[in-house]
């Protein structure tokens, strides 16, 4: 693959000092500014909740995994995330629900505090496998499992192959098991362009930070955007910050992984199933989602906010993943 970088310089996708990025990537945050206007604003969220667990690293196999904590008797939730963020997008839902709930977080490989094997090694395979050796190294037989966009195609394969291990399955609008759809394939420069604010790499601190509140679903600018924000970085010698995640690793995911068609793993796939779309979805093509409906057979509610809504909306995500636990793996009273 030509490299990242490279070809967004050819195409004039670049995002500058921060606050002034080229006309590709105005064009795209000036799309989903305008789509989030055009949806309700989100629940209010009181900061008494935030609950900022020590982060943590656990050898699971070959590969070192970070992993975030609100631990209680009840059943154990596992929560990952989507590409280019880590497990601090789910915090703000993982604190609503850690009373009644044992909630773990984890970072993906190559994302937040995870190890970051070289590219050729983020397949479903590969990540399906990360999951399993997780769970054996918290002695964990059976879990619940929710996944962000990436992860929810990455907990639907697991649940595929490893069914045992998995009570119920939660997609919080996922990347479908027949993968992007075709209008991604096909303007793949939006998609650069897209990323360019989330990823950069920014010459310095300022420009860092002047790409953070471009970010639409870091409105609130509170500690735990901060938290979420500064986790997705590292900073080298020459005062640079470039995403945790490298580029050919990034494009490994977004034009293999997320391309690849497992429906016929995942059509057996046997557990409660509990889809929550955003109201700006990213499967929004008319009959999209007709695969999923037929063969998962999910429960659905649709969640206002963009696609980030776990973050941005934690309130109504609680609530609707509140919902289905409590009938699905329903929490044992004293």
């Amino acid at each position: 693959m030509k490299d990242l970088l490279e070809r967004r310089r050819n195409r004039g996708i670049t995002m500058d000092r921060g606050r002034n990025p080229t006309p590709w990537v105005q064009a795209a945050l000036a799309l989903i500014r305008a789509g989030s206007r055009t949806m309700p604003p989100p629940l209010p969220v009181d900061s008494r909740t935030y609950l900022f667990p020590s982060p943590r690293r656990i050898q699971a196999g070959p590969v070192t995994l970070g992993l975030l904590q609100w631990p209680s008797d009840g059943p154990t939730l596992l929560l990952v995330h989507g590409l280019n963020a880590n497990a601090w997008i789910w915090a703000r839902t993982a604190c609503l629900l850690s009373p009644e709930r044992n909630v773990l977080a984890m970072d993906q490989r190559g994302h937040g505090r995870s190890d970051v094997p070289p590219a050729g090694h983020y397949s479903l395979a590969h990540t399906s496998t990360d999951l399993e050796q997780l769970l054996d190294a918290l002695d964990l037989d059976q879990v619940d499992l929710a996944g962000h966009s990436w992860g929810g195609l990455v907990v639907a394969h697991f649940a595929a192959t490893r069914p045992e291990r998995v009570r119920s399955l939660i997609l919080a609008d996922p990347v479908l098991p027949q993968g992007l759809n075709r209008i991604y394939r096909a303007l793949d420069a939006v998609l650069d362009a897209l990323f360019a604010a989330e990823r950069g790499p920014f010459p310095d601190e300022a420009s860092w930070w002047n790409a953070y509140h471009l970010i639409e679903f870091l409105f609130r600018d509170d500690p735990m955007d901060r938290r979420f924000w500064k986790e997705n970085f590292v900073r080298r010698p020459d005062g640079s910050f470039h995403h945790r995640l490298p580029d050919d690793a990034f494009e490994e995911i977004l034009y293999r992984t997320l391309m690849s068609d497992v429906r016929a793993q995942v059509r057996g796939i046997r557990c409660p199933v509990l889809l929550m779309k955003a109201t700006a979805t990213i499967n929004f093509l008319p009959g999209e989602l007709w695969w999923t409906r037929r063969h998962l057979f999910p429960r659905e509610v649709t969640i206002a906010g963009s696609h980030s809504f776990i973050h941005a909306n934690p309130v109504d995500s609680a609530r609707a993943m509140r919902a289905f636990l409590h009938e699905t793996s329903p929490v044992r009273r004293r």
